[in-house]
């Protein structure tokens, strides 16, 4: 008897599995950011720390810059490795 509900598998007749849905929707999005082919090195003093735990500062030019591991008050050579538009990581 059809109940009229599709099974757990199916997808809606999207023609994609969900993890083939997903693996898209990631790749969509990193689309998005502007991945560094080959990381530029900058220097950058370290001011504060984010609610994430990445110290933040402010690159020569006034950019924010996300610095994993950083502590406030040190000064580094980073290699910037994703650029978004408003902030450097």
């Amino acid at each position: 008897m059809a109940t009229g509900r599709q099974d757990a598998g199916s997808t809606s007749g999207l023609g994609t599995s969900r993890k083939e849905a997903t693996s898209y929707q990631s790749a969509r999005y990193r689309r998005t950011v502007n991945q560094v082919e080959a990381p530029e090195l900058t220097e950058v003093t370290v001011t504060g720390v984010v609610a994430g735990g990445a110290g933040i500062g402010r690159a020569p030019d006034g950019r924010v810059i996300f610095v994993n591991g950083g502590l406030p008050g040190e000064r580094i050579r980073i290699a910037i490795t994703e650029r978004r538009r408003d902030y450097w990581r």
